[in-house]
């Protein structure tokens, strides 16, 4: 028996493609399981933020790196930095609480990556200022070209790298306490030997490369429509970091 929906008025069902879109953002949902409309949508609108991201922190980077005034101020500014530090931590972990909730997630994004690309620029403008200017531009070519391949790779062979989550996690707790025991040990007057250094960086390049894999792998077949500043973060901290441990690489090896 047809519902009524007023007098003389039949209630009809909508479009199906409505239905669709509604169930592509149901609770739950992958994006592999939603339409190619809303795949696409998901997928240009996580690399359009990752974009944005990226080329603030080129900016802030340059700016610091070619302003002798400004290189100046932030090499001498040792609180700036630490509570740039601070921000970007406490941050990351609130816009993952409210990363659903627009416009916050969007305030908080954009704290975030402003803190983050001030850390970034002090880290260049210490490598600069003692001489190691060619270095940067080598691991900024460098990790362009490591993330455009391994993405490319993870969109080509669809394969999921979901497998790498227990590794990944462990490493990156390695690599936590190796860094905060050589900061120790440099703080009470200690030194780090070289090749130990060198295979720290190293090590750390190959960690995060993987972690673009996985986090990549995600996106395309675990993550829900929804997810979006989730994804996006944790690529832009995958590509920064990448970029750091390479710095350290090459100039190690410069060295």
């Amino acid at each position: 028996m047809a519902s009524s929906s007023g007098p003389g008025k039949v209630a009809t069902r909508p479009e199906k493609d409505e239905y669709e879109l509604e169930d592509d953002f149901d609770i739950g949902t992958s994006v592999a399981t939603c339409s190619a409309t809303v795949r696409v949508g998901f997928i240009r609108k996580v690399y359009g933020i990752v974009s944005i991201q990226l080329l603030t922190t080129v900016v802030i980077s340059l700016c610091v790196m070619l302003s002798t005034i400004v290189r100046t101020f932030v090499l001498d500014s040792a609180n700036t930095i630490l509570l740039s530090m601070f921000a970007s931590f406490v941050v990351f972990f609130v816009l993952l609480k409210y990363k659903d909730r627009h416009p916050t997630n969007i305030y908080l994004l954009a704290v975030f990556t402003f803190a983050e690309s001030y850390v970034v620029a002090w880290i260049c403008a210490i490598n600069y200022e003692t001489g190691y200017g060619h270095c940067i531009a080598t691991a900024f070519s460098l990790t362009l070209m490591i993330f455009s391949s391994l993405t490319v790779f993870c969109f080509v062979t669809k394969k999921d790298f979901s497998f790498l989550g227990g590794f990944l996690f462990a490493s990156i707790v390695a690599l936590f306490c190796a860094g905060l025991f050589f900061g120790l040990a440099t703080g009470y007057g200690g030194k780090i030997p070289p090749v130990l250094s060198f295979l720290y960086s190293f090590l750390g390049t190959i960690v995060f490369s993987a972690h673009i894999l996985f986090d990549t792998s995600l996106l395309i077949h675990r993550l829900s429509p929804d997810d979006y500043i989730l994804a996006a973060v944790s690529i832009y901290l995958d590509v920064i970091n990448l970029f750091v441990h390479i710095l350290r690489v090459s100039r190690q090896s410069d060295n």
